[in-house]
């Protein structure tokens, strides 16, 4: 095997690319550690080119703490920027909650919290998956939901609004 080193991404980008060809199955590492400016050039280029695809396998993708409501955005965004200053955002993550992931992008977390990504709360997921109305894949005790099964479900669940 050839080793590459490079501090250009875009160069590391096509070298990946070239070595494994228009389907990328990159395994990250568990919360810190994953080469985000890395696998955001290589997320930014799956998605503008849609004959290529990325599926990304790593343990849970952290991303920086948001409050929803006024007074956690004013408590947290003081400690965010001295906490987690310079740290670069996962761009997949950031289309992910946006529900903007493209089709030719699948994530994979092993410890996803998916009833985050649908805002419910984890024993809700879980009566759905007995109910069989969620798709998941049961690994002993614990229960595997994947992303592409989650937004299809919200898809499936779209109400259209009435226009008059």
């Amino acid at each position: 095997m050839t080793r590459l080193r490079t501090a250009e991404l875009e160069t590391a980008v096509d070298a990946i690319l070239s070595r494994v060809g228009k389907h990328v199955i990159c395994g990250t590492p568990l919360g810190i550690g994953k080469p985000v400016p890395l696998l955001n050039a290589l997320y930014a280029r799956v998605k503008a080119r849609p004959e290529l695809r990325l599926t990304i396998i790593t343990g849970l993708s952290l991303e920086l703490p948001r409050g929803e409501r006024e007074l956690e955005r004013r408590f947290l965004e003081p400690y965010v920027r001295r906490a987690f200053a310079g740290v670069p955002e996962l761009e997949y993550m950031r289309d992910l909650r946006a529900r903007r992931l493209p089709p030719n992008v699948g994530v994979s977390e092993f410890y996803f919290r998916p009833g985050a990504m649908l805002g419910l709360p984890a024993r809700a997921l879980y009566r759905m998956a007995e109910e069989r109305r969620l798709p998941h894949v049961k690994v002993g005790r614990r229960l595997r939901f994947k992303v592409e099964d989650l937004r299809a479900y919200i898809e499936a669940s779209r109400v259209e609004a009435v226009t008059e």
